[in-house]
């Protein structure tokens, strides 16, 4: 009896430890495809065209139609919604989720992740404030504070864009700070909008510091005044900040002729 039970037991044992082992081999629940990490120079890129994306399709589209600066080819049914001004909650759910769940999350950990990339830091900066005038300016009052702490409280409160604004400000500044053209170590082909030109980053930098001021004109205009003025002299854009689609299959620009019918991902 007693060697019956000891042959039970090894059983036992050899048949945990051979379950445990087949769970660690057959275990398929985390995909290649969708890492929850990535380098800094995966993610920039990602953030960029999550912005570009949801500014010139969702947004960009809406705006033009209400504003009457596009028309839709009256024999297509395309944007029939947005041209009767019928807006649903996917109208914005869509944007909104494209934007904090993608592009700025993807920023916050260019930031966390540069380390000396002080250039990539830049860079996440001057497009996380631009991404957030774009947030504030289309819906007013918006999460800011614990908006990206994805692992704690979802139901985060929503602030004054007042705050928002001061926030806008000094991303812009903390990113000029950190902006060389003349740093060793440099950015490249990840950067969709420059392709790593710095100079070009702090004129960027400077236009969206001046549109800021100019849209708070209207409720501090001694505060913009003050900034406008401290810009006198500084280099501004004169081309344009666009995010060019490839022609390969699947990456094409979906407002090209051939997909829609209205027409580069200008950020600016």
């Amino acid at each position: 009896m007693r060697k019956l039970n000891i042959k039970h037991i090894t059983l036992a044992l050899a048949f945990i430890g051979f379950a445990s082992g087949c769970g660690k081999f057959l275990d398929v629940n985390e995909s290649p495809n969708q890492p929850t990490d990535a380098n800094p120079s995966l993610l920039l890129p990602s953030a960029q065209a999550f912005t570009a994306h949801a500014l010139s399709n969702q947004l960009g589209i809406t705006g033009g139609i209400w504003a009457e600066y596009w028309t839709q080819n009256p024999y297509s049914s395309q944007y029939r919604t947005i041209e009767r001004y019928t807006s649903t909650p996917s109208s914005s759910n869509n944007v909104w989720s494209m934007l904090y769940a993608g592009a700025l999350q993807d920023y916050k950990r260019v930031l966390e992740k540069s380390g000396s990339l002080k250039q990539q830091s830049a860079i996440a900066y001057f497009m996380k404030a631009y991404t957030y005038q774009m947030i504030t300016d289309a819906w007013g009052n918006v999460p800011l504070r614990n908006a990206l702490n994805e692992t704690k409280d979802q139901n985060v409160d929503y602030q004054p864009q007042e705050e928002v604004y001061d926030s806008i400000f000094n991303w812009i500044d903390r990113g000029l700070a950190l902006a060389n053209p003349n740093d060793p170590v440099k950015v490249g082909s990840e950067d969709l909008v420059f392709q790593g030109n710095m100079n070009q980053w702090i004129r960027f930098a400077n236009t969206l510091k001046l549109r800021a001021y100019l849209r708070i004109s209207g409720v501090d205009p001694d505060r913009a005044r003050d900034g406008i003025i401290a810009l006198r002299g500084k280099d501004f854009l004169t081309t344009s900040a666009s995010v060019a689609y490839a022609n390969a299959g699947g990456n094409e620009n979906p407002c090209s002729p051939k997909y829609s019918v209205l027409a580069e991902r200008r950020i600016w």
